[in-house]
C-alpha cells in the first residue's frame, strides 16, 4: 500500500507547503505538479486515520490528505495477498468514470524495493492482455465482428510460422473473434494482428492505449514499453501477447477501465483532496479524459465479448459459482500467462471490470509465481470484486 500502514501520530508526516490562492475551481493552491513533486522527494504521507471508507494522512501544519482508496477493500486485499503468500502480486482497482484509484496493492515475500511499489512498475510482460489492443484495432478498424470465423491448425497456445500459413486442407479448428478471446487463443490473434490490422495499424492503438507515454499520476508511475515489429511472424506473436510489451498493474487496470468506460480513458487520481487545518480546499483532481482508444460502440462489444472469459473461457473454473452468488453482477475480464525475467517468474495477470452495462470498479491482478502457487490472478481478482459488492464489509 502506497500510503503505508496505519500509524498513531501524524509526528513522521512532513510539512507540505502551501500558498494563498483563489479556491475556485480549478484553481486551487495545490497544483497536480507540486503534489508529483512533493510526493516524489518526500514518498507518500503515511496513513494515521479513517474518515468513513477514506484513509487519511494528517500532516504536521495539520493539512489532511484523503486518498480515494477504499479502506476496506485495499486492506481485504492486503491481507489477502499476505496470508495466501504469493511471491509477488498485486491489485489495482479503479472506478472507470472518474479514475478514482480504489486500491493499490503490492505484496511480495521475496524482495520489496521502496522505490519500486509493484503496483507502478512498469517491468511486466504484458501478455495475452495484449489481446485487448488488437482486438480494439480490428473491431474499429477493420471489417472483423466479434462473430468472423478464424480458422486455425494446432492447439490454442502453439505458435509457429508453419501454422500461421493459411492451409484450407488442414485449418479445420475454427473459433469467432469473441470465443477466441474467451479461450485466449494466440493463433487467431496471430492471425488477427497479420490478416486484419498489421504493424502500423497495431502500433497506434499500442500508443493509443498509454504505452510509450508517462501518466500525469500523482505518484511516480514507471512508462508502459511497447515495441510492435514488422516481421510478419514478430508481428502475429505481438498481437497474441508475446511480444516486447510491459506495463504496469495500474496501468492494466486503466486499460480494463477505459474499455469499461465507453473507450474513454480517464486520468488517474490517488488523492482524493486536500484541506488545511481550516477546512479550506487546496487541492481537488478534476477528471480529464487522456484520450478516446475505441468508440463506445467497439468498447462495449469488447466488453460483452470479456464476459465470455469468465462464463466459458479462461476463467470458468476461478467464476464458475459467481453467477449463483451475484446474480444481477456478471464480470468482464482477460487473462494472460506468461513467463517474465523482472523478477524472475510465471506471471498471472487478470483485467476486468464489473458489473457490465454499468461498470463501478475496473481492475488488474497479478501474481508472480517463482516455484509452487497456491493463487493466480484471476483469484485475486474474484476476491476483490467479492469484497467489492459484498454487503456486510
Amino acid at each position: 500500500m502506497l500510503a503505508a500502514p496505519l500509524r498513531d501520530s501524524a509526528a513522521e508526516a512532513p510539512v507540505m507547503a502551501t500558498r494563498t490562492a483563489s479556491l475556485n475551481p480549478p484553481d486551487y493552491a495545490i497544483s497536480k505538479f507540486e503534489l508529483r513533486d512533493f510526493f516524489s522527494r518526500h514518498g507518500v504521507p503515511p496513513v494515521n486515520a479513517i474518515e468513513g471508507d477514506r484513509f487519511v494522512a494528517r500532516l504536521k501544519n495539520d493539512v489532511k490528505i484523503t486518498y480515494t482508496l477504499d479502506a476496506p477493500l485495499q486492506r481485504e486485499m492486503e491481507r489477502y495477498l499476505r496470508t495466501m503468500g504469493v511471491d509477488y502480486g498485486a491489485l489495482v482497482a479503479i472506478e472507470p468514470s472518474t479514475g478514482r484509484v480504489l486500491a493499490l496493492v503490492g505484496y511480495s515475500r521475496r524482495h520489496n524495493d521502496p522505490a519500486r511499489p509493484i503496483p507502478l512498475r512498469a517491468s511486466f510482460p504484458a501478455a495475452s492482455i495484449f489481446k485487448l489492443v488488437t482486438v480494439s484495432a480490428a473491431l474499429q478498424e477493420t471489417s472483423v465482428t466479434p462473430d468472423t470465423p478464424v480458422r486455425f491448425r494446432g492447439g490454442y497456445h502453439t505458435m509457429n510460422r508453419s501454422v500461421l500459413v493459411d492451409n484450407p486442407r488442414r485449418d479445420r479448428n475454427v473459433l469467432t473473434v469473441e470465443e477466441a478471446l474467451a479461450k485466449s487463443c494466440n493463433l487467431c490473434f496471430g492471425k488477427l494482428a497479420t490478416r486484419w490490422v498489421g504493424a502500423r495499424t497495431l502500433e497506434n492503438y499500442t500508443d493509443a492505449f498509454g504505452f510509450n507515454t508517462p501518466f500525469q499520476f500523482e505518484v511516480p508511475l514507471e512508462v508502459s514499453r511497447a515495441s510492435i515489429p514488422r516481421d510478419p511472424y514478430e508481428l502475429a506473436r505481438t498481437g497474441a501477447g508475446f511480444g516486447d510489451t510491459y506495463f504496469s498493474p495500474l496501468h492494466a487496470a486503466l486499460m480494463a477501465a477505459t474499455i469499461a468506460n465507453d473507450g474513454r480513458m480517464v486520468e488517474p487520481s490517488l488523492v482524493e483532496r486536500i484541506e488545511d487545518g481550516n477546512g479550506r480546499l487546496l487541492y481537488r483532481p478534476q477528471p480529464r479524459i487522456l484520450g478516446t482508444p475505441v468508440t463506445p460502440q467497439v468498447a462495449r462489444e469488447i466488453n460483452r465479448m470479456m464476459v465470455k472469459t469468465t462464463e466459458i473461457g479462461t476463467c470458468k473454473r476461478a467464476f464458475c459459482d459467481w453467477s449463483s452468488r451475484f446474480p444481477m453482477l456478471q464480470v468482464a475480464g482477460k487473462t494472460g500467462t506468461l513467463r517474465g525475467s523482472d523478477p524472475p517468474g510465471n506471471y498471472f495477470w487478470f483485467v476486468g471490470s464489473a458489473p457490465v452495462g454499468r461498470p463501478t470498479i475496473a481492475i488488474a491482478a497479478l501474481v508472480i509465481a517463482q516455484d509452487r502457487f497456491r493463487i493466480k490472478g484471476n483469484d485475486v481478482a474474484r476476491k476483490a470484486l467479492q469484497t467489492y459488492f459484498s454487503e456486510d464489509r
